[in-house]
């Protein structure tokens, strides 16, 4: 759901493309004892129903990154000079330099194309699919009986 109202704010706001960080960047956000999921959401999932969505629509997925200086403003710049002069580097500079070598300036970006923008506009996004039978199990096709308890 979350992808989709990005998606439909993007279109509104007449913009281009959509991002989301890959698992990198979040991880080194939030908390370690859930290392393990990050990845595979940031890395699979959300990769996976982008890329549908692109397919579906007619947009465009693809793996990227984030521009340095947008993300870390004048202190990216500097890191970067002084790597490549040789200079050592500041706390800062040395937690920039990790971060990148890690990747986490990497995202997963969705690229709105005019085709992907009108077939929206024109057939919206259903904000959930009908679903079937969630078990193989017919047990769950006979009807409830009232609120007796066997005793």
């Amino acid at each position: 759901m979350v992808i989709k109202n990005m998606i439909i704010d993007a279109i509104d706001e007449g913009k281009r493309a959509v991002s989301v960080s890959a698992s990198p960047a979040v991880v080194a956000r939030y908390r370690q004892d859930e290392a393990e999921f990050f990845p595979r959401f940031y890395d699979k999932t959300i990769p996976n129903m982008m890329e549908k969505l692109a397919k579906k629509y007619g947009g465009k997925f693809e793996r990227g990154q984030l521009d340095g200086i947008d993300t870390f403003g004048d202190s990216y710049s500097s890191t970067m000079e002084k790597l490549e002069r040789g200079t050592p580097l500041s706390s800062t500079g040395v937690a920039i330099r990790d971060g990148v070598e890690l990747g986490i300036l990497n995202t997963n970006i969705l690229r709105i194309t005019p085709e992907m923008r009108q077939k929206i506009l024109e057939e919206g996004l259903p904000s959930m699919y009908m679903g079937g039978k969630v078990t193989k199990s017919n047990s769950m096709d006979r009807p409830i009986e009232g609120n007796r308890r066997e005793m």
